[in-house]
């Protein structure tokens, strides 16, 4: 569940820092359909999450989520167009 004052930051230049609830699920919501690779890697001591992911359309990424009260309230977004290999 996405925090109020959740941000996004993104390590696009032209997408940037995203801000707000609305405008993070907007963005994510425009990217389209993510297939999540293996399991989510979570601590909750640090009260973090990362995601590995593929997109439709070949581009993958890297998704840092930092959790509070169990809201996401940070997002770090590291988008490329390499395939995983393992």
């Amino acid at each position: 569940m996405l925090g109020p004052d959740v941000v996004l930051r993104s390590a696009l230049a032209e997408v940037g820092d995203v801000e707000g609830g609305a405008a993070v699920r907007d963005l994510l919501s425009a990217r389209g359909p993510r297939a999540v690779h293996r399991e989510p890697v979570v601590d909750p001591e640090r009260g973090a999450v990362a995601v590995l992911w593929t997109a439709d359309d070949g581009a993958t990424g890297i998704e840092f989520l930092v959790v509070r009260d169990d809201r996401v309230v940070e997002v770090r977004s590291y988008p490329a167009n390499r395939p995983f290999h393992y």
